[in-house]
């Protein structure tokens, strides 16, 4: 399905959902970036504009999802890489960070922003980390589905919007999780192989 851009952020129910169920979503956003096009768009209110040569930082958590085309991220705990189609970066609050696509290809990233007792308590007990930012959730992700699904139930911010967004968020950030526990595994897993071959190639130079 193809994307149209959209930025929204919330004004009603969101302290209420906040403090009562310990999750509130701030913003949503679709942005569909251009090969050699400006970056970001505008329509973000100025303290969550991003500079692209200073970067930025906010006073709330992000889910960054890149749908198509690729580019790069840095923040204080993770040195410049590139990112693309499948990738999730996640924002903390407070944590200096920048991002932007690459001017050949450009990127169309989907955007989430939200804040909440419960999730600084997933982040204490290391479900989501600033050391690991970034986690590749394949091409073929059910992320756009779950963004289209809030894009939906906050239109018009009905009475009780604000719950169903955090519900949709918490099942986003479980993904996050999961995959993220995959990797550690998989990393722990190759751990001795790598260390072995690492010996050997050392020997080998040595010996050599």
């Amino acid at each position: 399905m193809a994307q149209q851009n959209y930025i929204h952020y919330f004004s009603s129910g969101v302290a209420e959902a906040e403090q009562s169920w310990g999750c509130a979503c701030s913003m949503l956003s679709v942005q569909v970036i251009q090969s050699g096009a400006g970056y970001p768009q505008e329509g973000h209110p100025d303290r969550y504009r991003l500079s692209r040569t200073e970067g930025r930082r906010l006073d709330e958590y992000r889910l960054v999802y890149i749908a198509e085309g690729k580019g790069w991220f840095e923040s204080e705990h993770q040195l410049r890489r590139e990112v693309g189609r499948g990738d999730v970066i996640v924002l903390f609050p407070a944590e200096w960070h920048n991002l932007a696509p690459d001017p050949y290809t450009g990127w169309t990233e989907l955007q989430a922003g939200f804040r909440g007792r419960d999730i600084d308590s997933k982040v204490e007990q290391g479900v989501l980390h600033r050391e690991q930012p970034v986690v590749s959730l394949g091409g073929e992700s059910m992320i756009p589905d779950f963004f289209e699904e809030m894009r939906r139930v906050s239109h018009k911010e009905e009475s009780g919007y604000q719950y169903e967004l955090s519900g949709i968020l918490m099942h986003l950030i479980g993904m996050l999780t999961t995959r993220f526990v995959v990797e550690k595994r998989e990393e722990e897993r190759l751990s001795p192989f790598i260390t072995r071959a690492k010996g050997m190639m050392r020997e080998r130079i040595g010996g050599g």
